[in-house]
């Protein structure tokens, strides 16, 4: 293995191996300077939104700032993030009050951030599963 070959990861789904077999193919073949055709770049930027930017890159052998304009274009031109949901959090009565704030981060680049005041765990555990699955 060349140092600068793709590698394939473990775990990966076949839909990986089908891209990164398509762009080795294409990388063969390719004339000159030929950019990657845009049917390839957006199986790629598919695969990151699933599976994450630097594991794709790394993956296919692409380059991942390349990579990330792409998906965040494609993520802004979606609208994702766009429209936030807000949930209301009431404590019970009984509960200790408690405070602080919860930063996340999700690899597609979405990001929030909660304060909170009087709040258990429990109902954090469930907004965060909330965000970490994605708008419905």
């Amino acid at each position: 293995m060349r140092l600068n070959e793709p590698c394939a990861t473990p775990g990966f789904d076949a839909g990986l191996e089908t891209v990164r077999q398509r762009l080795e193919d294409w990388r063969r073949t390719r004339k000159g300077g030929e950019p990657i055709p845009e049917e390839l770049w957006a199986a790629a930027v598919e695969l990151a939104q699933q599976q994450g930017l630097n594991p794709t890159a790394r993956a296919l052998g692409l380059n991942y700032a390349a990579l990330k304009r792409r998906v965040e274009a494609v993520t802004a031109a979606e609208g994702v993030g766009l429209k936030p949901t807000f949930v209301e959090l009431l404590a019970s009565p009984s509960a200790p009050v408690t405070e602080c704030t919860v930063e996340l981060e999700h690899e597609g680049g979405a990001r929030m951030r909660i304060h909170l005041h009087g709040v258990g765990t429990v109902d954090l555990a469930g907004l965060t599963r909330a965000f970490w699955r994605g708008p419905a």
